[in-house]
């Protein structure tokens, strides 16, 4: 059980990240920056490998 609370809670920080990346690139385009499109991409595909996966059979 605290595994899985330390889990939602790295995943919730690399959520409000990309949050915050999303909102900064409103203003200013930092996608230009080769290292902050790896950056995000990687989070975003950690963020879909630790989210809770749907039951197919419902």
């Amino acid at each position: 059980r605290q595994r899985d609370f330390n889990k939602r809670i790295v995943v919730i920080g690399m959520l409000s990240g990309c949050l915050g990346v999303l909102a900064q690139n409103f203003v200013e385009n930092i996608f230009e920056v080769p290292a902050m499109i790896a950056y995000f991409w990687i989070f975003v595909a950690l963020i879909n490998t630790y989210a809770p996966k749907a039951d197919a059979s419902s």
